[in-house]
């Protein structure tokens, strides 16, 4: 018998987190980030008119990456949270959150595609021009919540160049 009490004593202690192990989970306030993350694909010419190609990013990984810093503890870094797009290009994740409010920001995988650039023309009739490249998300737009909040937050896609474009 008292060999059991010896082993339930373990296993229970073993179980046990220590004071100092403080992780983000034990945050007792938390926020909602909803968003929607979008493409712009550039511009196309139809039936007469400039068309701008934004469209859903749909079932992609988003992550929210909450600063540590922004807790009692100051810690450095971030603790990423995950969600999935659905078709439409929504997500949302819950995240911790403190009175003094927190900080984080949203980023997505690059990925390699085509962009539709304006190019001259002729004729009244612009030249649409594909340039292969990189698309990626601002990782340096940041946001912030305090417990309660639901945070809306609109990520788009950018091509490298779409910095060049005129439309």
């Amino acid at each position: 018998a008292a060999m059991l009490l010896a082993s339930v004593l373990v296993l229970f202690s073993s179980c046990l987190r220590e004071q100092s192990s403080l992780t983000i989970e034990d945050i007792p306030g938390s926020a909602k980030v909803t968003g929607t993350l979008v493409v712009w694909k550039g511009t196309d010419f139809v039936d007469g008119k400039f068309v701008s190609l934004k469209e859903p990013k749909a079932n992609t990984e988003v992550t929210i990456k909450v600063s540590n810093g922004s807790f009692a503890n100051g810690g450095s870094g971030t603790t990423d949270y995950t969600a999935t797009t659905n078709d439409e290009g929504y997500f949302e994740c819950v995240i911790p959150a403190v009175d003094a409010g927190v900080r984080f920001s949203v980023s997505a995988p690059a990925f390699v595609e085509d962009f539709l650039k304006v190019k001259g023309g002729k004729d009244g009739v612009p030249e649409i021009e594909k340039i292969g490249g990189v698309y990626a998300v601002d990782k340096t737009a940041t946001y912030s919540v305090q417990p309660g909040d639901i945070k809306d937050v609109y990520v788009e896609y950018q091509h490298e160049a779409s910095q060049k474009a005129w439309f």
